[in-house]
């Protein structure tokens, strides 16, 4: 049971990790090269530049959520939850 609430835990920390990191590299993208996506997304959605910077901006925010929602805080429930599974098995 325990190795099994490790094993779980581990992986949503090593997916919470891999999308923190992909975020960063995204907003660092935008950061440093707006006009290029900017133009991209105006190409293939049709959109004005008003409003890619909208769904930017709630791209940012859903991942965010995403992130913490979904992979960090079952993770942080599964440590602790392995911790006591550890402490009453001593």
């Amino acid at each position: 049971m325990l190795d099994n609430v490790i094993l779980v835990r581990n992986i949503f920390y090593k997916c919470f990790l891999i999308g923190f990191v992909c975020t960063i590299f995204s907003f660092l993208f935008y950061l440093f090269n707006p006009d290029f996506l900017i133009g991209m997304m105006k190409t293939y959605y049709k959109i004005e530049a008003k409003d890619v910077a909208v769904m930017i901006g709630y791209y940012f925010i859903f991942v965010r959520i995403a992130l913490i929602y979904f992979m960090l805080i079952p993770a942080l429930a599964l440590h602790w939850t392995s911790y006591i599974l550890k402490k009453a098995g001593k």
